[in-house]
């Protein structure tokens, strides 16, 4: 557990005073508008109900390239030039990190990483990197004009994060943008968002009877200095009327236990001695008086404590937390937005229908705004591109809140190379992503066609029809939309057109490829076991490497490549063999001092190899003298 934040030299404490949060009268109540103060405009949060940045990101699983989502920041004027930033994390969660930023109306205000890249990197305010995450947390703050992003028409509205699978997670704890620098004189806020047990989420449920603990929030090595806790929060208007928190001080001390309804046990006051209002749909912040409340802090803060409610209530969910050592004036986080909810789009311009679609006769993919059925471009990559490739993200396909389970087949025509074609799927109630599935079959996830033909990477005209259950898709869940991503390289852009995409719940006919058939359709065959490397050796100063495979059951052959990045990032030699014990030869493994082997096994449906599903556990190329 954290045990406090700290913060960069150059950052000496969060925002506590600079932090403008609308007035308290009556009751100490802020809608989420924008409210701005007589001198200086309010921070703003960037925790928006649909796609906030204040969350954890990343996985220590998985390689390649990932889109992690999108953030709404809300209409951010250009006066904010400042972003502040608490997180903490894996060392490498940072290292191929980068955020796509766009202005008002979208506009590309260019992609910024947080290791030093000619395409952009972010700077903090003395002009230096973003230091890499460590396990305690720390702040800092983006100086977006020394970063280089033209603020002259709008602030960040938005943005996407991009990053690498396998470099670790990120939490980010709090994030703001701001108008000015963080006065010095300041604690820094402490926000209850701890990774294993977090004030910040969503509490209780509108079933079942009789007592519940909902569970133990930690709140850090707080000391007697914060006499406040402001939360922002929704829900059911019942979900606090029986809610209560059994407050612990430093080494579990006993705090006493305070209701948010009137109590003779102990009641939680406002900042002018009133009770905490019942939630509503709409999100309001509240500031809690500890000292009004009877809590003793002689001895310390609040360092945790235990959640208790009562079934059925309804749910609470709260979307900032924070002890503070003064009263805010004004706060102001952005309002939410219903786009960002189904991806990094403007929401769809076609009316929604509220009745589910039939899935014999399917879901066009046809939305104006946000369909499938467009022309893909993407500039050729330029001389020196890391890996020789230039990503793009290319837009979010909606499924016009139709799709069930029941919807399995994606039927599509498309003209161009697909290869470096993926899609990643999308839930909307919590804008997770699986996937990305690709079309290219030597990937690890891959699309599988409902006749188990191999897919025509380079296509004229040609249509396919994609099993999505086969391919592992969660269709129950992941059946909001589609991220479409896709990259180019130094060698060719990318030029894909798409047309007649339609998502079906029974098998459509595909229409005829401008390449008619010449045989029947050869009888569908399953895929082969996953491969086993067993051993692979080479000399330093040889070019043939000598490997040997463990015999995969009903195996033609096997699809081997060799690389020099353990994720295989740059493939330097492919080749189909049909032994398992062999020798590959090729100029660019010469003198390499690290190198590694995958394989594949492979069936065949006619002439077409059919591999399997999985590559082989990566195995290191033992190198000798």
């Amino acid at each position: 557990m954290r045990k406090g934040l700290f913060t960069k030299k150059i950052v000496a404490y969060v925002c506590a005073a600079t932090m403008v949060f609308s007035s308290f009268a009556g009751v100490s109540v802020v809608n989420n508008t924008n409210v701005i103060a007589d001198e200086t405009k309010a921070d703003i949060v960037l925790n928006d109900t649909g796609s906030p940045l204040i969350k954890t990101w990343g996985s220590a699983d998985g390689e390649g390239y990932a889109y992690e989502g999108y953030v709404y920041c809300g209409d951010v004027s250009s006066d904010y030039k400042y972003l502040q930033i608490t997180y903490s994390g894996a060392a490498t969660a940072l290292k191929e990190a980068r955020w796509e930023l766009l202005g008002k109306d979208d506009k590309a205000l260019g992609t910024y990483w947080f290791s030093q890249n000619d395409q952009g990197t972010f700077k903090t305010t003395d002009d230096t990197l973003v230091p890499a995450p460590t396990e305690t947390a720390q702040t800092v703050v983006i100086d977006l004009e020394k970063t280089g992003v033209d603020l002259s028409a709008s602030g960040v509205n938005a943005f996407h994060f991009h990053n690498t699978k396998g470099n670790g997670t990120l939490s980010i704890t709090d994030a703001r943008f701001m108008t000015s620098l963080p006065a010095e004189d300041t604690k820094a806020d402490i926000v209850l968002n701890d990774t294993g047990s977090p004030l910040i989420k969503t509490w209780g449920s509108a079933d079942g009877e009789g007592y519940a603990y909902e569970g133990y929030v930690y709140c850090g090595d707080v000391s007697s200095d914060y006499k406040y806790l402001q939360i922002t929060y929704s829900g059911a208007a019942t979900a606090l009327k029986e809610a209560r928190w059994e407050l612990l001080g430093k080494d579990d001390k006993a705090l006493g236990t305070y209701w948010f309804s009137q109590n003779d046990q102990g009641t939680f006051k406002t900042t002018d001695d009133t009770l905490v209002p019942a939630p509503t749909e709409t999100a309001q912040t509240v500031v809690i008086d500890l000292e009004k409340t009877g809590v003793d802090l002689s001895a310390s803060g609040i360092n945790a404590f235990h959640f208790h409610n009562t079934k059925g209530n309804g749910a609470l969910t709260i979307t900032d937390a924070r002890f503070i050592t003064k009263v805010p004036e004004e706060v102001t986080t952005p309002a939410p937005t219903e786009a960002p909810t189904e991806g990094p789009t403007e929401a769809p311009t076609t009316p929604q229908p509220t009745t589910a679609a039939d899935p014999s006769t399917g879901i066009k993919l046809d939305d104006v705004a946000s369909g499938m059925n467009k022309t893909l471009h993407i500039d050729k990559a330029a001389s020196g591109a890391t890996d020789g490739i230039k990503y793009a993200y290319l837009g979010f396909v909606t499924f016009k809140d139709l799709a069930t389970k029941d919807f399995r087949y994606l039927k599509l025509t498309y003209t161009g190379d697909i290869t470096s074609l993926r899609f990643e799927f999308n839930e909307k109630a919590t804008n997770a992503n699986q996937g990305p599935f690709w079309f290219d079959a030597e990937q690890d996830v891959h699309f599988v066609t409902a006749d188990g033909s191999p897919i025509q990477l380079v296509g004229n005209n040609t249509t396919v029809v994609i099993d999505l259950v086969a391919s592992g898709v969660d269709m129950s869940k992941y059946n909001n939309g589609i991220h479409m991503h896709g990259n180019s390289t130094t060698d060719a852009a990318f030029d894909v057109t798409i047309k007649d995409a339609v998502l079906y719940g029974g098998v459509p006919t595909p229409q005829p490829t401008t390449v008619a058939p010449t045989k029947k359709p050869t009888v569908k065959v399953s895929r082969p076991g996953t491969a086993s490397v067993k051993k692979a050796t080479k000399k330093k100063a040889s070019a043939k490497v000598k490997i040997s495979l463990k015999k995969v059951k009903k195996a033609k052959g096997y699809y081997v490549q060799i690389s020099t990045s353990k994720k295989f990032k740059k493939v330097l030699v492919k080749k189909y063999v049909k032994k398992v014990s062999f020798t590959l030869k090729s100029k660019k493994i010469k003198n390499k001092k690290k190198l590694y082997v995958r394989a594949k096994a492979y069936k065949l449906n006619g002439k077409k190899k059919v591999l399997s599903k999985k590559w082989s556990k990566v195995k290191k190329v033992k190198i000798t003298k």
